[in-house]
């Protein structure tokens, strides 16, 4: 495939800097951008030009708007092109100006008195009018309709000249594919992007989120089961004004002498200054199996601590006592349906599925916009899975708690940071459009909260232009200026600008007149 360069020179620039890049492009093409008061001003160096372009076997083409450059480069049968009206059109513009209407060629004035014979008779002359006469001759109904058309056409020329013009400018910019591989690091920690050669730090997010779930699953298997009831306690502390802990499996006694025991350590708040009893909800078990402890409890029925009363603590003893929420309840022998393992695995993947859906959703709804979290970037763990107690039926409760954790970092960071890392062949402030970027050898430290991996890709560089501030420097000037201010445009390939009606040749000043595309 022929290779091709652009090379946009400086005024300053002249064949040296040619010179280097003909040996690089040898054997293709170099499209040479001259500007306006360019050190390349002479005939002799364009032939220079054409002989180095020959040897190196390079095409070349000399874009430039200024007509001095386009006619040397003619001279020395070098191609040329009009970066602002297009290929070999020397300034020849899509504007055309009205012709002005031609002259009629005059009369030859004839004798002011014709050769009279003697014979000719010579009439009388009439009187002539002085001017006063003559203006009294014309009747006023045409002054009225003069004065109407002069208004008329004033009025017609005004309108034209502010509200007809319209332009449309078509700038076609220079559009470079840049290529890059870059190793990315994604730190929690991190404040700021940072860049360090080929390797690009970016802040990052850690999100985590949770969740658990109850659903029942078919049961197909039996088994004898032995299980204790279970249920909850507000345990009063009307001792003291201090708090009172209790150890986990402190026995709890019913009216009936049933025992119970606390399912994990707490403390119970002290006692209020105005002699309000402290209190706190807990857990309970049986102490032991069959559906005996399965009780439900009078309103204010009052389970003591026979814990307190053994070590000899009787007023603690009678301070601090349990009352039933509800009922107990789950207590049984015999038996009973059960997940078999099969039950269980089956039960185990469905529900990491519903929990691990339920998360990521969860997280695509709360995620600020803007940020990425790769799939390798992200875990889910099933944190707990427990059956519920042993049923009747067919089909057996299970509970299941899970978590998702993800590193996610905002695009525009990484987008930012490989604009400013990857070295680009221009030398204007550009955009990145028709971005591709994959992801290699994705790796997540959660302990750190870090990520890595590798980014490669390339996307295109176009030239950064204020379509609002071109519009008002284009605005009311005409053939030559437009053709100075387009050839400012960074990265400018061509221009087409046409304008209506036909017989306009400058730009509205109205920039809501000028519609302006880039191409």
């Amino acid at each position: 495939m022929e290779k091709t360069e652009k090379l946009f020179l400086k005024p300053g620039d002249g064949l040296v800097e040619v010179m280097k890049t003909l040996a690089r492009v040898k054997g293709g093409r170099l499209t040479l951008h001259v500007p306006k008061d360019s050190a390349l001003a002479s005939l002799e160096q364009f032939h220079a030009l054409k002989r180095e372009a020959a040897i190196e076997g390079v095409e070349i083409i000399v874009v430039s708007a200024d007509r001095r450059i386009e006619e040397l480069a003619h001279s020395a049968r070098l191609a040329t092109q009009n970066p602002v009206f297009g290929k070999d059109e020397r300034l020849v513009v899509d504007i055309i100006r009205r012709k002005e209407p031609e002259e009629a060629p005059s009369r030859q004035a004839g004798p002011s008195h014709p050769n009279l014979k003697e014979t000719d008779k010579v009439l009388p002359r009439m009187p002539r009018r002085t001017p006063r006469e003559r203006a009294l001759a014309i009747p006023p109904s045409r002054w009225l309709v003069a004065a109407a058309v002069v208004l008329v056409l004033g009025g017609v020329g005004v309108f034209g000249a502010t509200r007809l013009p319209r332009a449309e400018v078509r700038v076609g910019l220079e559009r470079t594919t840049v290529a890059f591989t870059k190793n990315i690091v994604v730190r929690t920690d991190a404040a700021a992007v940072a860049i360090e050669g080929d390797k690009l730090t970016l802040p990052g997010e850690f999100l985590k989120a949770s969740r658990t779930i109850e659903e029942s699953f078919p049961a197909s298997g039996t088994a004898e089961v032995s299980e204790k009831a279970k249920g909850e306690l507000y345990v009063y502390n009307d001792y003291a004004p201090a708090s009172q802990m209790l150890v986990e499996k402190t026995r709890f006694v019913s009216p009936g002498g049933l025992v119970y025991r606390l399912d994990e350590r707490v403390t119970v708040p002290p006692k209020g200054a105005d002699g309000t009893p402290g209190r706190v909800k807990v857990r309970v078990t049986a102490d032991a199996s069959g559906e005996k402890h399965n009780i439900t409890s009078g309103d204010n029925e009052r389970w003591t601590l026979p814990g307190f009363q053994e070590a000899g603590l009787t007023e603690r003893y009678k301070g601090f006592y349990g009352v039933p929420v509800g009922k107990m309840s789950g207590g049984f022998i015999g038996e009973r349906t059960v997940l078999t393992d099969a039950d269980t695995d089956a039960a185990r993947e469905e529900l990491s599925a519903m929990l691990q859906g339920a998360l990521l959703h969860e997280m695509r709804v709360t995620d600020a916009p803007g940020y990425v979290a790769l799939k390798e970037a992200q875990v889910f763990s099933l944190t707990s899975f427990s059956p519920l107690p042993s049923s009747s039926t067919d089909s057996l409760g299970v509970v299941a708690s899970g978590e998702l954790k993800r590193i996610a970092y905002r695009e525009e960071d990484l987008l930012k940071a490989l604009l400013e890392a990857v070295s680009s062949p221009v030398d204007y402030d550009a955009d990145m459009v028709d971005v591709h970027v994959g992801y290699e050898n994705v790796s997540a430290d959660w302990e750190t909260g870090t990520l890595t991996f590798v980014a490669q890709g390339n996307f295109t560089a176009v030239p950064k232009v204020d379509e609002t501030v071109l519009k008002s420097q284009l605005a009311g000037l005409g053939q030559a200026d437009v053709t100075s201010a387009l050839l400012s445009v960074p990265g400018l390939m061509e221009a087409k600008v046409r304008l209506w009606p036909r017989w306009t040749d400058t730009l509205p000043r109205d920039v809501s007149r000028i519609k302006l595309t880039f191409e």
